[in-house]
């Protein structure tokens, strides 16, 4: 699938409801860009919103700005939280050993002690790493193994590692892990962080 990222300067194509029904919230780190952004309880990770728009085989993402939102007529607030109810609702929990065998064809168990692990992403699989701030999902997760501590490694902007977090377990170990990953696998503009992240429920 074809991907553009568009810098839209004028909202000329679209119209309020428009906006609301396609509106999501995407990922990435910290930056200068003049949109519409805030700053999120991962070190160095910033949301902002962004329009999806379908045609064919193309997938448009149009990050918002200020002028867009005011030249339809839609607040801030009820962007994110219009955003946040798009975004959360397209959520995607796929165990990470069927991720590995849909993505790569592995067929063999990955990382015997992480067969708990999970990838949290959306339907389409782009700009899904969002859903690490669905802490509705965070919170199912946590409960349904009975843990108190989730790590998060953000493997790229399109999707996150989750699994139960042990204290015997040295989180610069994973941050070490992802910076491996990066160097050798992720793009530069795809790359989310550096380091691994341990959040308690």
């Amino acid at each position: 699938m074809k991907n553009y990222l568009v810098r839209v300067k004028n909202a000329e194509l679209f119209d309020r409801n428009y906006l609301l029904a396609n509106v999501y919230i995407g990922v990435q780190k910290e930056s200068e860009e003049n949109i519409v952004k805030r700053t999120e309880k991962y070190e160095g990770i910033e949301s902002y919103m962004y329009m999806c728009m379908k045609g064919g085989d193309m997938l448009c993402i149009v990050k918002i700005t200020e002028h867009v939102l005011q030249e339809v007529g839609v607040t801030q607030e009820e962007a994110w939280r219009q955003a946040e109810k798009n975004t959360f609702e397209h959520v995607q929990i796929i165990p990470l050993t069927q991720f590995v065998h849909n993505n790569f064809g592995i067929d063999e168990k990955v990382w015997e002690r992480d067969k708990e692990a999970y990838i949290l992403t959306n339907k389409e699989q782009m700009y899904g790493a969002s859903e690490m701030l669905n802490t509705g999902v965070l919170h199912l997760l946590a409960r349904e193994h009975h843990a108190s501590k989730l790590l998060i490694i953000p493997s790229s902007i399109h999707e996150v590692l989750i699994r139960v977090f042990n204290d015997d377990e040295d989180i610069e170990d994973f941050s070490q892990m992802l910076r491996n990953v990066n160097e050798s696998i992720v793009e530069p503009w795809e790359r989310l962080a550096d380091q691994a992240f341990v959040i308690e429920l």
